[in-house]
């Protein structure tokens, strides 16, 4: 367990961000509360995306382009 150092809240190990205040370790601040909300819709947009690709596809193949997708990303290329 670790200590947010602006609301003080007891937060796990690997929290990136606090759940009540929202202090992004990494950044070490607090992260804007617009800007959360446009990730979460970008993330959303994301998967929304996967799925429709993904539809009717067999399940082996949809872990294989998945495993082909997370690599591309790790990379910095666009998927």
């Amino acid at each position: 367990m670790k200590e947010c150092p602006n609301c003080h809240e007891l937060v796990g190990d690997s929290v990136k961000v606090c759940f009540n205040c929202h202090y992004d370790f990494s950044l070490g601040r607090v992260v804007d509360s617009s800007r959360i909300a446009e990730e979460r819709r970008n993330e959303e947009l994301r998967i929304q995306q996967l799925k429709e690709a993904f539809q009717g596809v067999s399940i082996n193949a949809t872990i294989n382009q998945t495993i082909l997708i997370f690599e591309r990303r790790i990379k910095g290329e666009k998927y």
